[in-house]
């Protein structure tokens, strides 16, 4: 194999929830740069949208200073998390395109900053409809459609889910993140037999719309990562990019051997 060649995704088939925005759209235009087919689902039409027709305009951009055909696609699918019906919708979506499922990662997520005493159970279920029962209706989607054939499923969870850090504002996130961490080990041991493999990214702060109250307003998102960042051993806090990164190596061929793993994206900052 070539330098190339490595963590290459040509040809795979890849749903990503919580695609449009964020982490999540940030691994559809890698795994699309990567030769993945690549099928994302949202809420929000108007997001939805935007994010497939702009990595369509990516891969025109790029096809034209490299071979065609080299970089894969995005296509958008209407559907929620937190509706089981919805999940086998979405995974019924990419056999009906490209006739089976390769990868499943379960991106979307939601958080509020709420100390535990400030909590309602609007909110506690907000938090857990998306958090941990919308990664079981995906994984279950998923399961059912990998098995007999191997796959891989990426579930994104988070450094809190094993550190305490800013834990004290974000309790039920917490929670809900350790759930996704024990839910992967769970699936991991009991479907490796099968040839499908279930991994964690644990990222740290992120900056993303879930946190946007930390990085809005600041003209130069570096410099914020950086200021944000100065815990961290490595100096910044994180980008999507980088979450994506990890994620594309734990999809990949030269990721065989890896299950079960929570693999931590933070800068560091969980040696501390």
């Amino acid at each position: 194999m070539t330098a190339a060649e490595l963590f290459s995704h040509r040809g795979r088939r890849v749903v990503i929830t919580g695609g449009g925005s964020g982490i999540g759209r940030a691994m559809a235009d890698g795994f699309r740069q990567a030769g993945g087919r690549v099928l994302i689902c949202g809420r929000d039409d108007a997001k939805l949208a935007a994010a497939v027709s702009e990595t369509a305009s990516e891969a025109a951009a790029e096809t034209s200073v490299t071979a065609p055909g080299k970089a894969g696609e995005v296509r958008g699918f209407r559907a929620d998390v937190t509706l089981p019906g919805d999940m086998e919708a979405l995974g019924d979506e990419a056999v009906r395109l490209w006739g089976g499922l390769d990868v499943w990662i379960n991106a979307a997520g939601v958080s509020e900053r709420r100390p535990l005493p400030e909590t309602d159970p609007e909110h506690v279920e907000r938090i857990l409809a998306v958090n941990v029962k919308g990664v079981i209706h995906g994984c279950r989607a998923a399961l059912a459609r990998m098995q007999g054939r191997g796959g891989v499923i990426l579930n994104v969870s988070s450094y809190l889910s094993r550190h305490a850090g800013a834990t004290a504002t974000v309790p039920v996130y917490t929670a809900s993140k350790g759930a996704v961490s024990a839910l992967t080990r769970s699936l991991a041991v009991r479907h490796g037999p099968e040839g499908i493999r279930v991994n964690a990214i644990c990222p740290a702060l992120v900056l993303t719309g879930l946190n946007r109250e930390l990085w809005e307003g600041h003209a130069d998102l570096m410099a914020r990562a950086r200021e944000l960042g100065e815990r961290y051993p490595l100096g910044r806090c994180g980008l999507p990019e980088d979450v994506a990164a990890a994620a594309l190596f734990l999809a990949s061929d030269e990721a065989s051997w890896i299950t079960g793993h929570e693999l931590a994206v933070d800068g560091g900052v969980g040696a501390r």
